[in-house]
């Protein structure tokens, strides 16, 4: 749609995409916005009618767009029912096109990339808004979402150019939202939240599966007690790079302000309990972290799959996946003399992409130029870094456990399994383990350095 059509034709081409029952609640919502008497609404009504969804420079800049795709930048007029048809046609069933062009008239004057990024951050303080009508977002108390800036950066990071007053053409625009899928996402909740907020009559333009965006429910957290690293706008990013069944429940496991600073502690708390976020703040307050996505367990092997991930959180926003180069993506180790003990995701055995190290509060990231596994730069201040807080979720089902304390996986392992030490001795020595391979249901038994080796706490 646009160019150089009537509104009336664009109104004719707009209808196209909706149904009967939709044109009918929009002309209702029409109503709504501008009172039923009126034939149009103004800058006032619309706010007034987006005040708890929108901010209300969001709220101007949109009244502004509507009546920029129909009248040109030349005036700022009231929109009537035929207008505001068009404009729910940008919003809820635009291309990314149509959202580029919706995009560029919402900026005050000329396009920018300041502008964009301006508009953008409304975007995601509207977006909050709109997140603290849900439940799933009140299970949780965030600090400072003061990000919102960071965040529009990285949105918008395909942008080409580091000066911020460059100017844009339309196609720059459209191509920075084809590659911001979260972008179109957040645009595409908002607007139609903004709808659906005061009309059930709009049903058939409800969200999709697709454009819902599913916070995790904290579970039993104090928050008296507790402040989590993570902002609405970083739980965000990590859930779009997370499975689908990893996005309903988080059980906090480990917080070095609560539990203490204790690797033990930290041991105990995470072992054997599934895929994990671990998000470590640095004394220079870089914020950074992994995800392992299969459960964590003692031993002197890497382990994980390629769906295990590393990010930063601050100052910058990135998210790293598996290259393909190797497999070393998570290793956890404890009270072995000849393999380095603690927690590391990515790299080589003392150059890691995310080193923890069992003398708790120390660690590194030795990436330059770039880790291996994960092609991340490095991710802390410092190379080597002492770390501020550790926290770690569970971000799926907590495992269930037979007699209070041992799960069924170490009733099956023998106790050369718990021993590593032992057992590499017992093989030097030509006396290794002769029923390895030979285990009922094991189908890593023929590979003892797959296994995964449990603490003796």
């Amino acid at each position: 749609m646009g160019g150089k059509t009537s509104k009336s034709q664009e109104y004719e081409d707009a209808i196209q995409y909706f149904t009967l029952s939709e044109l009918q609640a929009a002309r209702d919502l029409f109503r709504k916005i501008s009172g039923s008497e009126k034939s149009s609404y103004s800058e006032t009504d619309f706010q007034k009618f987006t005040e708890k969804t929108l901010t209300k420079d969001l709220s101007n800049n949109l009244f502004n767009a509507c009546s920029n795709i129909i009248f040109g930048r030349e005036e700022t007029v009231n929109i009537d029912e035929e207008a505001f048809v068009i404009f729910l046609y940008y919003a809820t069933k635009g291309s990314a096109s149509d959202k580029a062009k919706l995009f560029s008239l919402a900026c005050s004057k000329s396009i920018t990339k300041h502008s964009l990024e301006k508009i953008t951050t409304e975007l995601l303080l509207s977006y909050e808004k709109c997140m603290e009508l849900r439940g799933d977002y009140t299970s949780w108390t965030f600090n400072s979402n003061s990000d919102y800036r960071t965040f529009s950066r990285y949105l918008l990071s395909s942008l080409q150019g580091n000066n911020p007053e460059l100017h844009l053409i339309l196609s720059e625009v459209e191509d920075c939202l084809r590659h911001s899928p979260i972008l179109l996402k957040i645009c595409d909740y908002v607007f139609k939240t903004v709808l659906n907020s005061e009309s059930e009559g709009l049903s058939d333009m409800d969200l999709t599966p697709s454009e819902r965006f599913q916070l995790p429910c904290a579970n039993d957290v104090n928050w008296s007690k507790f402040r989590t690293q993570l902002t609405l706008s970083s739980l965000t990013l990590l859930m779009q790079h997370l499975p689908m069944n990893m996005t309903k429940r988080w059980t906090l496991l480990f917080n070095s302000e609560v539990h203490g600073q204790s690797f033990s502690t930290f041991v105990k708390n995470v072992v054997d309990k599934g895929p994990c976020i671990l998000i470590v703040k640095d004394t220079r307050g870089h914020i950074f972290g992994g995800y392992t996505s299969t459960n964590l367990s003692i031993g002197p092997s890497f382990f994980g799959d390629d769906s295990s991930f590393l990010f930063t959180l601050s100052p910058d926003f990135a998210i790293y996946t598996s290259s393909g180069f190797n497999s070393h993506f998570v290793y956890f180790n404890q009270h072995q003399e000849t393999m380095p003990n603690g927690f590391g995701m990515g790299g080589q055995l003392k150059y890691f992409g995310l080193w923890l190290d069992s003398d708790f509060g120390k660690g590194h990231s030795k990436a330059k130029p770039s880790s291996t596994t994960f092609k991340s730069p490095q991710l802390s201040a410092e190379d080597e870094f002492e770390i501020d807080i550790l926290e770690v979720w569970s971000v799926s089902k907590p495992k269930v456990y037979n007699n209070g304390n041992e799960s069924d996986e170490e009733i099956k392992q023998s106790i050369l399994d718990k021993d590593p030490e032992a057992k590499a001795m017992l093989s030097l020595l030509d006396k290794g383990p002769v029923s390895e391979g030979l285990r009922e249901h094991d189908m890593t038994a023929d590979i003892p350095e797959e296994h995964s080796i449990p603490s003796v706490m």
